[in-house]
């Protein structure tokens, strides 16, 4: 697998962000992939993840699956279905897969799942954007 590169201040990818998640995207066929043990410090209820960082975990996902052999990209939408509560300090299991191409707007899926089952799932639309 291939390391995909990160932003550096990101709350989820961000390797020097210090309250960050540091998630570590890998190419896999077809998108991208992480394995990630996020701590009690992102809860929301005791021993959940907040929803919020679950949408956050399968965005950053779906961006990585598009930037893999495409440009940056930044959403344009993002839905999200919670299946069950996500818990904290537990390995869970981020893919994405690119599913559409058309000019500068792409089209993924994502899923948070641990111990082979789905958790959360989500659909996006992202549009290409200028490097910096």
């Amino acid at each position: 697998m291939t390391t995909v590169e990160s932003s550096n201040s990101c709350l989820i990818c961000g390797k020097n962000n210090p309250i960050g998640i540091h998630a570590e995207f890998r190419a896999v066929p077809g998108g991208a992939q992480c394995v990630v043990r996020p701590s009690a410090l992102f809860q929301g209820y005791d021993g959940i993840l907040h929803g919020g960082i679950v949408a956050a975990l399968m965005d950053d996902a779906m961006c990585y699956a598009v930037t893999l052999d495409g440009p940056p990209v930044v959403t344009a939408e993002l839905e999200v279905r919670y299946r069950a509560p996500v818990p904290v300090n537990r390995e869970l299991v981020v893919t994405a897969q690119k599913l559409d191409a058309r000019r500068n707007l792409f089209t993924c899926k994502a899923e948070i799942s641990m111990d082979g089952r789905a958790l959360a799932s989500a659909t996006g639309k992202f549009i290409a954007v200028e490097r910096r």
